[in-house]
């Protein structure tokens, strides 16, 4: 007899508010502002004073059976709240008439927190924040590049159980913010044990030949309404046209009572490269590369079939690919799925066997599905599929998708005998309801054709390089010097080299030790030279988080011991910058750091040859001569690089100065030279605070400094195609 699906999972959905769709949540970056505003607060009552969700208890699950869940795994309980400016936290005015909106949100015993504002829309120059106290985790700015016609906004997960929210509006500005639903995550989506929580059968996407590089970069990790877990993949169109269409599983977003699939469509979050890279099986993948909102395209509930549209094209850095497809009848050969189990880094489960046509007759209602809608794969043989792994494409040989999981039979775990099942694509490519065929959406121009190849969407892919080579081992350091980090040599840079052309898009990092504190400053700088860092023509701070949950006091704690540690960490640069043949990517930190930051160095190098240098005394030297790791070595510093850039996107170009300052040093007033056509310019202190921001400035501006206290200050100009940066220095 068949048993049960192991997957069905009570769900509820507390919505009470209509969506459209929601705009991607890619942040522009940047920092809050200090804690103490110099201004006239309006409710000084309300300055200290919490916004406090209902108990939680996970009886509430138990009590509620609004809905099936065949294969989602639920992270979070939502409340729905109406917090806005003119009802909750405090409003006040700085001394140039900017409108500062704080209100501070608490749900006792929470992993972590989401929020979705049901109203969001923001004008020109507003900033939206959301942090945890200690500003140790930062999302945003969200600005009115969010702004979406839903007036929707689903941001991803803050962890612990308080968080802030700061909203900066410019004087003459008047937009929209609404807080209209908080979730309470009761299983951790960033941190152990979400990660390596599936089963240990699971194979990482990259610890194995036998999938193709373009099937786990289509592959997403989706979450929805920020309480379930699902997995899902871009899938191409007869038309190559880059429409992000992504296939995953009906049940992710139906089954809802009362809610519509669209309402659930527009809160998905989609996290792409959620991997672990090098097959480095300690090592936690990003979850920075993310995309928010999506409409529904076609759905069929009676087979399971789910094709959104997302909001937005994933960027370039993402380095996505939308897979092809094959409608074929009958299958044969091997054949693997791709996919996100319990939430965990992408894994892969292969079968050497051919699946084969059957039905699914999994649930009760409402959850029946048609017969002979589904292919069945009688086992693998490695890897399995879990909770979370609902909407996973499915690939034959030839890398095409065939189908999306809906869910699986006991026996649950790593048993030889785990039987899955898929829905085929080629039941639902045609139907007597025109819009809900999948033909509608993947063969526009109506071809005909059985199988059709998938899309690289950029003319200039951007790939992840890096220096690590799989001989190579990794370096742990047993005490407080760290051999790309903090020390007791005054060594306070390192860098890492490349040789190649091309613009630069991002860079990951991987950390030994590493945390976010707001008075430790950390520099991410990019040069060029031949042989040393020689000129420098990027820098931009490092804004990462740090929080740690201790499983065995139950909360959330401060210890360097944090999720940067041993994460794969992506900092997405402002503007990208343009190299040439040789280039540096550096690290700088700040004496006396509260806490220590070090970046990863292999051992020595199997290949003998150095790629790291370090800073001192003034001069780069590399790491055959550090005074206590002196060996040919690389640091874990990588960046998303492509040959060219795309048509559209701005950029940094190398031994380009186009900004004239004088005098500088300076005591008071200084006059810069921009030139024309410059966009906006802004002044910040080494602690990465604007003191300065202007839009569309003059050829030449002559500004007082005199309330600046001495030191030394960034200066950025933007222009249509570069971004230029200067030193000021203040006396």
């Amino acid at each position: 007899m068949k048993k049960r699906n192991k997957y069905i999972f009570t769900f509820i959905c507390l919505l009470s508010f209509t969506f459209i769709n929601c705009h991607a949540q890619i942040s522009k970056g940047g920092f809050p502002l200090s804690d103490n505003l110099e201004g006239s607060s309006l409710r000084y009552a309300l300055t200290n004073e919490w916004e406090e969700m209902p108990e939680f208890s996970l009886d509430l699950l138990e009590k509620d059976s609004s809905s099936f869940k065949i294969g989602g795994v639920r992270f979070a309980y939502g409340f729905n709240v109406n917090l806005t400016p003119n009802n909750s936290g405090t409003i006040t005015y700085l001394a140039n008439g900017t409108k500062v909106w704080r209100v501070k949100i608490h749900s006792e015993n929470a992993l972590n927190l989401n929020l979705i504002f049901d109203k969001f829309h923001l004008e020109e120059g507003a900033k939206l924040f959301l942090y945890t106290p200690d500003k140790r985790q930062i999302l945003g700015a969200f600005t009115s590049d969010n702004n979406h016609r839903s007036n929707i906004l689903a941001t991803s997960v803050i962890e612990g159980d308080r968080v802030i929210v700061e909203y900066i509006e410019p004087k003459g500005c008047s937009g929209e913010i609404s807080i209209g639903r908080v979730n309470h995550g009761f299983k951790d989506l960033r941190k152990l044990p979400y990660f390596g929580s599936s089963e240990g059968c699971e194979v990482d996407v990259n610890c194995t030949n036998d999938l193709a590089e373009t099937a786990k970069r289509s592959t997403a990790l989706v979450t929805i309404n920020g309480e379930t877990l699902c997995s899902g993949s871009l899938i191409n169109n007869t038309a190559n046209d880059k429409t992000p269409y992504l296939l995953s599983a009906a049940h992710c977003v139906a089954f809802v009572n009362g809610y519509s699939s669209n309402q659930m469509a527009a809160t998905c979050v989609f996290y792409f490269n959620y991997e672990t890279p090098h097959c480095f099986d300690k090592i936690q993948g990003t979850l920075e590369m993310s995309l928010s909102g999506a409409t529904i395209a076609t759905i069929q509930e009676n087979t399971d079939l789910l094709l959104l549209q997302l909001d937005e094209i994933p960027p370039v850095d993402y380095n996505t690919y939308y897979s092809g497809w094959n409608i074929a009848e009958s299958i044969q050969g091997k054949v693997y799925a791709v996919h996100h189990p319990e939430g965990d880094v992408k894994k892969v489960s292969r079968s050497l066997t051919h699946p084969t046509p059957s039905d699914f007759d999994c649930c009760d209602e409402p959850v029946v599905f048609s017969s002979n809608s589904h292919w069945e794969v009688a086992g693998w043989e490695y890897g399995i599929t879990e909770g979370g792994s609902s909407g996973a494409p499915l690939f034959d040989k030839d890398d095409q998708i065939i189908g999306a999981l809906s869910g699986g039979y006991e026996p649950s775990g790593c048993e030889e005998d785990n039987h899955d099942f898929f829905y085929r694509i080629n039941k639902v490519w045609n139907g007597r309801i025109y819009q809900k065929a999948l033909s509608t959406w993947l063969d526009p121009l109506q071809t005909g054709l059985k199988a059709f190849s998938g899309l690289e969407p950029y003319q200039y892919p951007c790939s992840r390089i890096s220096n690590y080579d799989s001989n190579d081992e990794l370096h742990h350091s047993n005490e407080t010097d760290y051999p790309a980090g903090s020390n007791e040599n005054g060594i306070l840079e390192y860098a890492e080299r490349f040789n190649t052309n091309g613009v630069v898009f991002g860079v990951h990092f991987i950390l030994e030790k590493g945390t976010f504190y707001e008075k430790d400053t950390i520099w991410m700088k990019i040069y060029t030279g031949d042989k040393k860092p020689d000129s420098l023509i990027y820098q931009q701070r490092v804004r990462i988080s740090d929080s740690y949950y201790d499983q065995r006091k139950g909360y959330f704690q401060e210890t360097t011991q944090s999720n940067l540690m041993s994460k794969d960490n992506y900092l997405r640069l402002d503007s990208v910058v343009k190299v040439d043949s040789s280039f540096f990517i550096a690290f700088e930190i700040s004496p006396n750091l509260k806490y220590p930051f070090a970046i990863y160095a292999t051992e020595k190098k199997a290949s003998g040859q150095n790629t790291a240098y370090f800073k001192t005394n003034g001069e780069w030297k590399d790491f055959t001569s550090h005074p206590y790791y002196s060996r040919p070595t690389s640091l874990l510093i990588e960046p998303r690089i492509a040959s060219q850039l795309e048509t559209g996107v701005s950029t940094i170009f190398a031994n380009e100065r186009a900004i004239e300052i004088y005098p500088n040093p300076t005591t008071d007033e200084v006059t810069i030279e921009i030139g024309e056509g410059a966009l906006s310019l802004t002044i910040y202190n080494m602690e990465g605070i604007n003191w300065i921001s202007k839009n569309n400035p003059a050829e030449k501006e002559t500004l007082n400094l005199s309330r600046f206290p001495a030191g030394n200050y960034i200066i950025k100009i933007v222009y249509p195609n570069k971004t230029s940066y200067a030193k000021i220095i203040k006396l």
